[in-house]
């Protein structure tokens, strides 16, 4: 992915797609043993290493979200690949703003932005990729309310892909190490994604998202945010993110002390 993203970043379109294609199915023979919540993530070393990084991670949270949604089988790659490359108009984007390490100014932002259209821009003419996986990286910033962007464009009229994208983009770029920052608790993104659903996300995919994520077995040890290792002993549907745990014989239910939430999944 760093050598078919320097190539981007020189100014062609010609991407090795057969040979990231190749790739991501020796990764995908893996699959089983990937879950987005206990996945360690290494802090990337620059700004690009974590797009690209993240870009991976996307793809395969992608993939997984896909088929726990029972998408057909033929669209399980094609979204993969829309996970891997929906961040690649980024690298058309002026390497200054691209790898800032730190908030963007309102007019790095607004530039940062274009990363949309350039990525469509790089897609639309490669031969054999899916039109979905095009639009992908045209569309994973809209919402269903019409506040994303470039277009506004509101419900049915974006992409499923995006729609999937969009919520493996917001997790991963929230629990990923980066230079300059850390990462957020998972529980706690997913808390944040919840609320995201209300409008902007899709409901169904957050639901079935937050559903996968937190089934574990009783006796998954956990760290939670004041230092303290503790056991899974019950999780309620009704509150899959903040569990029952137990810690030195004592059990605590992060539902109602909500001071407290899980930091890390240790073991599973």
């Amino acid at each position: 992915m760093k050598k078919a993203f320097h190539v981007i970043s020189l100014g062609t379109d010609k991407l090795p797609l057969l040979e990231i294609r190749m790739q991501l199915e020796r990764m995908l023979r893996l699959i089983h043993v990937y879950n987005p919540l206990t996945f360690v993530s290494r802090k990337p070393q620059s700004q690009s290493d974590y797009l690209i990084y993240k870009g991976l991670m996307c793809g395969l949270t992608s993939y997984l979200l896909a088929r726990w949604s029972n998408f057909q089988q033929r669209d399980l790659i094609p979204v993969a690949l829309a996970g891997i490359l929906h961040d690649i108009g980024t690298y058309r984007i002026d390497e200054a703003i691209r790898n800032k390490e730190g908030k963007l100014t309102p007019a790095e932002f607004e530039e940062m932005k274009k990363h949309t259209v350039l990525g469509y821009q790089i897609l639309k003419n490669i031969a054999g990729l899916n039109e979905g996986v095009k639009l992908c990286a045209l569309q994973h910033h809209e919402r269903n309310d019409g506040s994303g962007y470039p277009l506004g464009l509101t419900g049915e009229k974006i992409h499923i892909y995006a729609k999937v994208v969009s919520v493996a983009d917001v997790f991963h770029a929230m629990t990923t190490s980066r230079k300059y920052k850390d990462a957020a608790s998972p529980y706690l993104v997913l808390e944040e994604l919840m609320q995201e659903a209300f409008g902007r996300l899709e409901p169904t995919l957050i639901q079935t998202f937050i559903q996968k994520l937190t089934q574990f077995h009783n006796g998954t040890v956990v760290r939670l945010n004041d230092g303290v290792i503790a056991e899974i002993v019950f999780t309620d549907r009704n509150n899959p993110t903040r569990p029952m745990v137990s810690a030195n014989g004592k059990i605590i239910n992060l539902a109602v002390e909500r001071d407290r939430f899980i930091q890390e999944v240790i073991t599973n």
